[in-house]
């Protein structure tokens, strides 16, 4: 069977070249730019891969999926002189490239390159202990330098201190959410508040971090989804934070599953005024809500914060409480 004639590609005027490139599909592109070095740039040049999302994900191995206005588009699994790229958007669509002077770190920083983006969009770390300590993290932090992190997620991490290494290593970091089921010894939470007190802008905290190890943060948006603190202390903590303990901080929610927040023990020895219900209130994070009226705290140097507490059911029998606290004139906040 003969076989035709072979197409010059990178003979191509530059504008010719890019219009092929384009309309090859992300799979065809990928295998096109790991033919040579010059293929490479042309890729990573003409492609437009830089307008794509960019996932981590870190288990038992690490996984990077692309995807574009919430499209999954591809899929790469890393292992040691291989990478699995599936797109699962065209019939599951299956390439393994392998090479034996390959590992999992050049492959992902040969993928990242043609890639051409500046940021991870976001990092998911699940259940890693100390095993991972010496393998996947390694890999991510030698390829992803200079990279920034938008959204940072550890999830039930069996060394909690390892969470550390890794907010120290990825750090200026938008958002970081944190999720644990174990008890923290004192040694440990104070490593982790350490480490949370420093170039993050939003922490999530699904987990128990005592009041003094909270008060330790320095961000400018705290949310809590668990029932850590008791109404007592979130009024201790309103308390630091109107004595000007925390300037920086501008957006305060918890929601918990349970009853609702005592009001009267959270607003004890705090000067607050009720506003009129004529008044709208929408939250950035909750924008499609509209709250009224509000409680306004006074902050000192004539800043004002505003307090909701709203209920809503989460199933037929889980009612959700939640306790909302955001500064007047911040990107949190819209009054009407």
């Amino acid at each position: 069977m003969a076989c035709g004639s072979p197409f010059p590609l990178l003979h191509l005027p530059q504008e010719n070249l890019k219009c092929v490139l384009q309309k090859m599909r992300i799979l065809e592109q990928i295998c096109i730019s790991l033919l040579s070095k010059k293929t490479m740039d042309s890729a990573r040049e003409f492609c437009g891969f830089n307008r794509f999302s960019f996932q981590i994900t870190v288990s038992d191995e690490i996984e990077l999926k692309v995807g574009n206005t919430g499209i999954l588009n591809i899929k790469c699994t890393f292992d040691d002189g291989s990478v699995v790229i599936t797109n699962p958007s065209f019939y599951d669509s299956r390439i393994v490239f392998f090479s034996s002077q390959f590992n999992s770190k050049n492959w992902l920083k040969q993928l990242l390159y043609i890639f051409d983006s500046s940021k991870i969009d976001g990092m998911q770390f699940f259940r890693f202990d100390e095993e991972f300590q010496r393998t996947q993290f390694h890999v991510l932090k030698d390829s992803l330098t200079g990279m920034k992190i938008v959204n940072l997620c550890i999830r039930y991490a069996k060394q909690m201190l390892r969470s550390a290494d890794v907010i120290n290593a990825f750090l200026p970091i938008d958002r970081l959410t944190l999720e644990e089921t174990q008890p923290l010894n004192s040694s440990q939470l104070m490593t982790l508040s350490q480490a949370m007190s420093q170039n993050i802008e939003k922490i999530n905290l699904s987990m128990d971090l005592p009041l003094n190890n909270l008060l330790l943060t320095s961000c400018s948006d705290i949310g809590i989804c668990r029932q850590m603190l008791t109404d007592k202390e979130i009024n201790m903590f309103l308390k630091h934070w109107i004595s000007g303990l925390k300037p920086e901080l501008e957006n305060f929610c918890i929601c918990r599953h349970g009853p609702a927040f005592n009001r009267d023990i959270i607003l004890k020895g705090i000067p607050y005024n009720i506003a009129s219900l004529d008044r709208k209130i929408k939250f950035r994070d909750y924008s499609r809500e509209v709250h009224a009226g509000g409680i306004d705290i006074y902050l000192g140097q004539e800043n004002i914060a505003t307090l909701v507490f709203f209920e809503y059911a989460f199933t037929f029998d889980i009612n959700i409480a939640a306790l909302h606290v955001v500064v007047h004139n911040s990107k949190y906040i819209t009054l009407e």
